[in-house]
């Protein structure tokens, strides 16, 4: 088996020099054919990777238009939502450090047109630096204490926001002091 492979071996390396020293116009043609197919391969890939940049660029700057304007709300994060044992991912919830003293109804309607509405977020919360939060359902949101495990413990006032008329309404404490 060995002589077998040894043998085909040295006849494609015998045909290899063979062609090398045959007419070296055709090696010069072709290699000069095969630089010019391969200057147009590299122009179609930059221009794949500038288009690729372009969208990129317009996925960020769409991300940071979502934030314009947003003078008490960081950037939001997403974080996993764990099982019981916290050995398996089971969701997702979107989470968010928030000034509150500053926090104004259009910019939670804002937030929750660019963050809430419409996602597959388990929840979304809105942290403030005393440890209560907002915790967003849907269109309801709660002003509570959020537990170590992000979830909704002495709840101190429910909210609704109606996107159509750009209006919150609230009853509880005051979650802006």
């Amino acid at each position: 088996m060995k002589k077998i492979l040894s043998i085909i071996l040295c006849f494609m390396l015998c045909l290899g020099l063979i062609g090398c020293s045959s007419n070296n116009s055709k090696t010069t043609e072709i290699s000069s054919v095969e630089e010019s197919s391969q200057e147009q391969n590299e122009k179609t890939e930059t221009e794949q990777n500038s288009e690729e940049d372009q969208e990129e660029k317009d996925e960020v700057e769409q991300e940071e238009n979502k934030t314009v304007g947003y003078n008490s709300i960081g950037t939001p994060s997403e974080r996993p939502v764990m099982n019981g044992t916290k050995t398996e991912r089971i969701g997702t919830y979107l989470d968010a450090v928030c000034n509150n003293e500053f926090l104004t109804d259009e910019e939670l309607i804002q937030f929750y047109k660019d963050y809430v509405k419409d996602t597959d977020y388990n929840w979304v919360q809105l942290r403030f630096s005393d440890g209560t939060g907002l915790h967003f359902s849907d269109c309801f949101f709660t002003y509570c204490t959020l537990d170590v495990e992000n979830g909704i413990s002495n709840e101190k006032g429910n909210g609704v926001i109606y996107i159509e008329s750009n209006k919150v309404e609230y009853e509880g404490e005051d979650y802006t002091k």
